[in-house]
């Protein structure tokens, strides 16, 4: 039975590994293909560690407009989440980042940047509004008739962003906990750079 089903998955393989190449050699377009998914894919705004972003502009969901240009010479810091981060279950998520807004928005420039796959606005519109989020935010969230506002190189959340009066990303850091950003935030602080 073993020899069989071993026999039965190197068969499979072997007949895929021949559609895929005769695939590849009968597609004289594969290269210009590839190629173009690559730039379809390729980010616009990086904020890796010691990237600088490109400046941005995209409306809020207040509706007011927030322009990266305006944080030029200030350190200012961005909290990315995804979706799922509202739903009642993450409410520790979206407290924590609320208390990060809390305790420094009177020292620097905060903005959440929401992601991930929402095809119903009004249901998206209530997550965000029983969600209780203090800090401004971009909805960045996409679907089949959206496509995302910013596109970015965020592949984890949440993340905490801090980007310097050069426009460099100083701090990143994904995931739960906000012990890092504070230690960040409290240096600059002490340093009087904020």
């Amino acid at each position: 039975m073993k020899k069989y089903a071993s026999l039965k998955k190197t068969l499979k393989t072997l007949l895929f590994s021949c559609i895929l190449a005769s695939w590849g050699c009968s597609s004289p377009s594969t290269a210009e293909s590839l190629e173009e998914l690559r730039k379809a894919y390729k980010t616009d705004i990086k904020f890796s560690l010691d990237s600088v972003p490109k400046t941005f502009s995209a409306k809020k969901t207040d509706g007011t407009t927030f322009n990266s240009k305006e944080m030029k010479g200030k350190y200012w810091v961005i909290l990315g989440y995804e979706k799922n981060y509202l739903k009642p279950e993450h409410k520790k998520v979206i407290d924590e980042l609320n208390n990060n807004y809390e305790k420094y928005k009177d020292k620097i420039s905060m903005i959440g940047i929401l992601d991930g796959f929402a095809d119903d606005p009004k249901e998206l519109n209530a997550m965000i509004r029983n969600a209780n989020i203090k800090f401004p935010q971009i909805d960045n969230t996409k679907s089949l008739e959206k496509t995302p506002i910013i596109n970015h190189d965020i592949y984890c959340w949440p993340i905490k962003i801090i980007i310097n009066p050069e426009g460099k990303v100083i701090y990143a850091a994904c995931g739960g906990g906000s012990e890092g950003l504070d230690a960040e935030l409290q240096q600059l602080i002490a340093n009087k750079k904020i």
